[in-house]
């Protein structure tokens, strides 16, 4: 009798050990949902539209794609004696989550258009483009556009490894756990939310966290030897048909200070690039005067806001005014 009272006793001791932690899981999470200001109540995914003449609202947003399949005006005036610069790039350049007036490439036409009125800037941004897509985004799009520039924002993933679908190679198990909590708990979602704005700010990532992927390029990393190789077809590309060529480093919003994560990255892809030869913007400088939080549309989507494209657009005009559009002017 005594050994089953133990045992009993030892069954619940057991039960409350297993039951307390999912307990107070649950009202944490309870008091995250009550108390938490925040009306987005799904998980940001992102929008992809295929196909062309497209017209979809998403999350209050209209997207909007043009005859070419790119969120873009189609271009009906003559631009022949006009500076037309064709942007490259992914979701910051395709304008996840933001209005078309908001969009970096609409800001750089319109502070482009002050000095020369007929200015065009083409947005071929599109989500989950890397720099192989973006090379031949630029072979399809040359014969219609014609641009005298051609500007390139790299993004970090952009180094990420695909396999032979072309789709990139799967997360590691715990960062496929954390986006697992993050799409369904508020709780956990609101911890990751303070992880980014504040604790890695001050006190860094371990390497452990980050992806192997990101960490120690070199030419036995597919990805990377990708990157590089579709890099130096874009610039053969515009040299090749006598366009002038820029290069632009967005980095992540995250820790925008000498905690900043993806230095190794960040110093390897500059190397890179000045070693090529090519026109060269870092933005991260640019950013780094501000809390990654201020730049972001909001705590689940750490894209561009309105503030980071003026941001991005006013430091890439001056630029392309100071360096590039003056002069082929001139020629003209």
């Amino acid at each position: 009798m005594v050994k089953i009272k133990n045992r009993s006793l030892l069954f619940k001791k057991i039960l409350v050990i297993i039951l307390s932690p999912l307990i107070f899981f649950m009202i944490l999470e309870l008091c995250t949902r009550i108390f938490w200001n925040y009306d987005n109540n799904d998980t940001d995914t992102g929008i992809i539209l295929s196909g062309t003449e497209r017209n979809v609202k998403y999350k209050g947003i209209e997207y909007i794609t043009n005859s070419y399949g790119i969120r873009n005006k189609e271009i009906t005036h003559d631009t022949s004696e006009s500076p037309i610069i064709l942007v490259l790039g992914d979701s910051f350049i395709w304008g996840h989550g933001l209005h078309e007036e908001s969009l970096v490439t609409t800001k750089i036409e319109n502070i482009l258009k002050k000095k020369y009125s007929e200015s065009t800037v083409i947005n071929t941004g599109i989500c989950g483009y890397d720099t192989r897509d973006e090379y031949y985004q630029l072979k399809k799009l040359y014969p219609v556009y014609s641009p005298d520039h051609v500007i390139l924002f790299f993004f970090t993933n952009d180094i990420i490894e695909r396999d032979e679908n072309l789709k990139r190679v799967k997360l590691s198990w715990y960062l496929r756990l954390k986006e697992f909590l993050r799409k369904n708990s508020r709780f956990f979602r609101y911890c990751y939310y303070k992880y980014k704005s504040n604790i890695v700010s001050k006190y860094g990532v371990s390497s452990s966290l980050i992806p192997e992927g990101y960490k120690e390029l070199d030419d036995n990393k597919k990805g990377w030897v990708d990157f590089k190789k579709y890099t130096l077809k874009i610039e053969k590309f515009c040299a090749n048909n006598k366009i002038t060529f820029t290069f632009v480093i967005i980095p992540t919003l995250i820790a925008l200070n000498e905690n900043y994560p993806y230095k190794e990255l960040h110093n390897k892809v500059k190397e890179f690039v000045s070693k090529s030869d090519i026109p060269l913007i870092d933005l991260l400088p640019v950013f780094q005067h501000y809390p990654a939080e201020d730049l972001w549309i909001n705590p689940e989507n750490t894209h561009w806001n309105d503030h980071a494209t003026t941001l991005a657009s006013e430091n890439v005009s001056k630029y392309l005014l100071d360096s590039v559009i003056n002069n082929k002017m001139i020629e003209r």
